[in-house]
This record gives C-alpha cells, sequence and structure tokens, in this order.
C-alpha cells in the first residue's frame, strides 16, 4: 500500500481549491434561487470542512438570500460577515465583481 503525503503548500492549494468548489456551488444556488443547497454548502464549508469563508463566499451566499427573498437571513449573514476583520473591505471589492450589487449592500448594511 502506497501512502501519500501532501507537502504543507499543496495541502493549502487543495484546501483552496475545495473552497473554491463549494464557493461555487454556494454562486450557483444562488442564481438558481436554491437557498437550502447554497446554505448546505456554506455550512459543510465552514462546519463539516472547518474551512474559512473568502469574500466571495460571503457575496455568493447573500446572493443566496436576496435572490430567494429571505432579507432576515441576508442581514443576518451580512452582520456575520462584518464580525470577521477586513471582511467587509473584501467583500466590497468582490461585490462589483458578482451579480450583488453595491446598493444592495449599503441598504443591507444600513439595516444592521
Amino acid at each position: 500500500m502506497c501512502d501519500v503525503l501532501l507537502s504543507a503548500s499543496a495541502f493549502k492549494i487543495s484546501l483552496r481549491r475545495y473552497t473554491e468548489v463549494l464557493t461555487r456551488q454556494i454562486a450557483s444556488s444562488a442564481q438558481h434561487k436554491q437557498l437550502g443547497k447554497a446554505v448546505a454548502a456554506y455550512r459543510r464549508l465552514v462546519t463539516y470542512e472547518r474551512l474559512i469563508p473568502t469574500s466571495y463566499t460571503y457575496a455568493s451566499l447573500i446572493n443566496a438570500y436576496v435572490n430567494s427573498g429571505h432579507m432576515p437571513g441576508a442581514t443576518h449573514m451580512l452582520k456575520h460577515m462584518k464580525a470577521v476583520k477586513g471582511m467587509v473591505e473584501r467583500c466590497r471589492s468582490t461585490v462589483s465583481r458578482s451579480v450583488l450589487k453595491a446598493p444592495m449592500v449599503s441598504a443591507l448594511e444600513a439595516t444592521i
């Protein structure tokens, strides 16, 4: 039997790729208004896999809540995101490249 050991850098790359895969699942679910699938992918990312969400992960999940008409969930995620130091600033740049529009983020922030 052959055991394969990943170097630390290869392990980090594989974790980053897995985070990207789950984030793409969240984004795709958001586009199709499948909130349950988006939340399940997010929970897997942070709870089961214990990976760190990126700004795109947060923006995608907020999109899922907004697209599904669940503003309390979007507000909750925005509050959670704000608790992560520097995440709002990173998300602002992500938001400009994502489907979530900046005025919507400002409106959500105003509710907090």
